[in-house]
């Protein structure tokens, strides 16, 4: 049944009606406990860590490239361990490039604050100032996450490295397809949220958090890939490729 309308239900149903849908969660999920594990017995296993980190992502990719190809789709196999390095870690490299970039861009504000004296608590200007940072390194925040999103779901269809930084493409499709797309986006970030917070809130659950984590991620990206296809529709410039 293709999906005509964004529809959360059915994004996860299409999880759960996966036979190995536990299975392949709970792979995730002993992937991610491990990564923990690792990184608080020695910092020197932290290459290990980010390859860990980067299988995950990996999946990720290949599970919103599967359900933008194929709406009614289960999630992928576990399979191809090298290619799901490969991508997950060109997809982090680039992200970690962008954001020490953005972060750039909110040092290089304060710097300037800092020299104008206009962050001293005492100066006239000081509330304004305030607000205005605030302001702008929280709508930074949000943009480079909202962008961060799709330009990944992009990056997951056409499996192409310019692809992750088509800010323009995403641009264009949130200005002409934007409920379905924020929504997608802030359901996304709920699940994340309620994946860290409800285990979190009791002793036992706390086991349970890489795995919920996992979920929520798997749960995000069907909802991504749903919204993302609905945009393809009148899109002449989206052709799905083949996987790699």
């Amino acid at each position: 049944m293709q999906v005509q309308h964004f529809s959360p239900n059915e994004a996860v149903r299409l999880v759960k009606a996966d036979s190995e849908w536990t299975m392949k969660a709970s792979v995730g999920g002993m992937i991610y406990g491990l990564s923990i594990v690792l990184i608080f017995l020695n910092v020197l296993f932290f290459p290990v860590v980010v390859c860990l980190l980067a299988l995950l992502q990996g999946y990720l990719v290949s599970t919103i490239h599967e359900a933008i190809a194929d709406a009614d789709i289960g999630l992928p196999k576990w399979k191809s361990w090298f290619e799901l390095l490969i991508a997950g870690l060109t997809w982090m490299a680039i992200e970690s490039l962008l954001f020490i970039m953005t972060l750039g861009v909110i040092l290089l504000t304060l710097i300037m604050s800092d020299v104008l004296q206009t962050d001293r608590l005492f100066q006239p200007t000081f509330t304004f100032w305030a607000v205005t940072i605030w302001t702008l390194c929280l709508g930074i925040a949000a943009l480079s996450s909202l962008f961060s999103t799709y330009r990944f779901a992009y990056f997951a269809e056409r499996q192409e490295i310019s692809a992750a930084f088509a800010f323009g493409e995403v641009l264009r499709r949130l200005l002409r397809f934007p409920v379905p797309l924020i929504q997608a986006w802030l359901l996304q970030i709920g699940l994340f949220a309620t994946a860290w917070i409800i285990p979190a809130a009791t002793v036992i659950g706390v086991f349970l958090l890489p795995s919920s984590i996992f979920l929520s991620q798997l749960i995000g990206a069907r909802l991504v890939a749903q919204a993302w296809r609905l945009t393809n529709a009148e899109s002449p410039t989206s052709a799905t490729s083949a996987p790699q």
